[in-house]
C-alpha cells in the first residue's frame, strides 16, 4: 500500500506522546494518523518533524485532525518543507480549533504569503499560546499580518521569529507587530526576534515597545 510501518505509533497511541520525527511519514500515512487520532483522548502531543510533509498531509492534519481533536495540545512540524499552500491548508483547521496550545513550524517555507494565509485563523483562535515560524523566509509583510492577527487574538503569548528577514530601511512591519503586542490586554511572555537584519531604523519602534510594554522575554541578538 506504500504505507511506512507506524508500528511505534501504534506503541505511542495510549502514551500522551506520539514522537513520529524523522520517520520518513507520506501522506497517506499522515492521513491514518490524522484519522487515528480524530476522536483519541489521551495524545496531547504529536511530533511530525523532519519529515516532508506536501500540502496533502496538511490537508489531512487540517481537516481530520484540528477540526475534530479535542484533547491534541501540542503540534509539531519543523522542517516539514511545509508551503504557503499548506499554511493555507491548516489555517482552515486551525480557526476552528479550541485545544491547541502550541504549533511550531520553524524551518519550514512558508513566506509571507503562507503567513497572511493564516492571519485570520490566528485571529479568530482562542486557544493557541505558543507560535513558533522562525526560519521561514519571512519579511515585513509576515510581521504586518502577525501583528493584525494579534490585534484580536488575546492567547497567543510566546512568538518565534528568528531567522528570519524582518529588515525594512522604514520598519513599518516590524512596528505594526510590536504595537499589537504592546496593546494587548495580557502581558506578552516571549518574543524572539534574532537573528532578522535588523538595523538602526528599527531602533526607534523597539525602544517605545519596551518602554511601554510587559514582555518578559526579548531576544534581539544577531541583528545589526
Amino acid at each position: 500500500m506504500g504505507l511506512v510501518p507506524i508500528s511505534r505509533f501504534l506503541q505511542q497511541l495510549n502514551e500522551g506522546l506520539v514522537d513520529l520525527r524523522f520517520y520518513g511519514v507520506n501522506p497517506r500515512t499522515v492521513r491514518a494518523i490524522a484519522q487515528a487520532l480524530m476522536y483519541n483522548p489521551s495524545v496531547h502531543t504529536l511530533d511530525l518533524s523532519g519529515n516532508w510533509l506536501s500540502d496533502e498531509a496538511a490537508y489531512y492534519l487540517a481537516e481530520l485532525l484540528l477540526r475534530e481533536n479535542v484533547a491534541l495540545r501540542r503540534l509539531a512540524m519543523r522542517g516539514c518543507k511545509l508551503s504557503a499552500r499548506a499554511a493555507a491548508m491548516l489555517a482552515e483547521g486551525v480557526e476552528l480549533n479550541h485545544s491547541l496550545q502550541e504549533l511550531d513550524l520553524a524551518d519550514n517555507e512558508l513566506g509571507d504569503d503562507g503567513v497572511k494565509a493564516m492571519q485570520e485563523a490566528l485571529a479568530q483562535n482562542d486557544e493557541l499560546r505558543e507560535l513558533d515560524l522562525s526560519n521561514n523566509n519571512l519579511g515585513p509583510a509576515a510581521a504586518a499580518a502577525l501583528g493584525k492577527a494579534l490585534r484580536e487574538n488575546q492567547t497567543i503569548e510566546s512568538l518565534g521569529l528568528s531567522r528570519n528577514n524582518l529588515y525594512e530601511d522604514v520598519p513599518k512591519g516590524l512596528r505594526v507587530l510590536l504595537r499589537a503586542i504592546q496593546q494587548r490586554e495580557k502581558s506578552f511572555q516571549h518574543l524572539d526576534l534574532a537573528w532578522n537584519a535588523l538595523n538602526a531604523s528599527a531602533a526607534v519602534p523597539l525602544r517605545a515597545f519596551l518602554v511601554r510594554s510587559t514582555v518578559q522575554e526579548l531576544f534581539l541578538d544577531h541583528n545589526r
